[in-house]
Parts: structure tokens; C-alpha cells; sequence
């Protein structure tokens, strides 16, 4: 796959994987704690990077920083707080 495509979809499957995460947060927040809610979402992305890393080849930290886990980190942070003040 072209290097483009690749860092295409790294970055959409992470946004909407951060999305659906970051709702689920809020539950566990609600449930559980938000420390648990935190220990989640870091789990997830870090699966998550692994498994990319399978599809993607072994591309480094510094590719999966750059197209995948800031956009993750950033809309699981945004849904989070958006469903958490509802």
C-alpha cells in the first residue's frame, strides 16, 4: 500500500476509534472511576497501535505519534469532555 493511504488510514481509523472510546469513557467514568476511564483508553490505543502495526508494517513511534495517537488523543479528550458535561 502507497505511504499515503496508509497514513490516511491510520489517522481516520484512530479518530474514530478515539471517538467511540471517548464515549465509552464517559460511561466508565460514570460507573467505575475516571482513573479506570483513563487506564482504558491508554490500553485501547495501545492495542490498537499494535494491531495497526501488523496491517502497516513496523513503521516506528515516531510514524504512529505523527498519524494516529495525537488525533486519537485529542478526540478521545474532546468526546470525553463533551459527554461528561451533557
Amino acid at each position: 500500500m502507497e505511504e499515503n493511504k496508509l497514513s490516511r488510514l491510520s489517522v481516520l481509523l484512530h479518530s474514530l476509534l478515539g471517538f467511540f472510546i471517548g464515549f465509552f469513557s464517559n460511561s466508565i467514568a460514570l460507573t467505575i472511576t475516571k482513573i479506570g476511564a483513563i487506564f482504558f483508553g491508554f490500553v485501547i490505543v495501545i492495542l490498537f497501535g499494535f494491531v495497526l502495526e501488523r496491517f502497516t508494517g513496523k513503521r516506528g513511534f515516531k510514524w504512529w505519534l505523527g498519524n494516529g495517537l495525537l488525533f486519537y488523543l485529542f478526540l478521545w479528550f474532546i468526546t470525553w469532555t463533551f459527554f461528561y458535561n451533557i
